[in-house]
């Protein structure tokens, strides 16, 4: 009567269950990072949306688009304040009075277009780094 596992039989055992082991590893890193891919472009969209609506937030509480503007650099007049936008080393760049802040972080824009199809009103086109592209336009509602 044979009461042990010959060495072949826990060789093979040990084979297929080290097989089986490689395979999920490989799954499990392959799903963390599809997800962490996921992540970071969900992060880079939601980043542009942000600095997208900021901009739009502005125009809209401005009294009026400053003659300085042009199809890279918006200029508003918002609380006796010169608010002024524009694309600087892929950052979406906000100027109070000559102080700038940094709405996004480097290279997560591609670019960012102003056009004025009506006096008041700023169209902004804004592209990611990804190729995404957020459109829309903003009339001044303080006026």
């Amino acid at each position: 009567m044979r009461r042990a596992f010959t060495l072949i039989e826990v060789l093979i055992a040990s084979s297929i269950a080290a097989l089986i082991a490689l395979v999920v590893a490989f799954s499990f890193g392959s799903a963390l990072r599809a997800f962490t891919a996921q992540e970071r472009a969900i992060d880079r969209v939601e980043s542009a949306r942000v600095s997208f609506i900021r901009i739009i937030y502005d125009v809209r509480r401005s009294s009026g688009i400053l003659p300085d503007s042009n199809c890279s650099r918006l200029s508003l007049s918002l609380d006796g304040r010169t608010v002024s936008f524009d694309l600087a080393n892929g950052k979406v760049r906000r100027r109070v009075d000559g102080s700038s802040s940094y709405l996004t972080e480097e290279g997560r824009i591609s670019d960012l277009q102003f056009f004025y199809p009506l006096p008041n009103l700023a169209g902004i086109q804004l592209m990611t780094a990804d190729g995404r592209v957020f459109t829309s336009e903003a009339y001044v509602r303080n006026i």
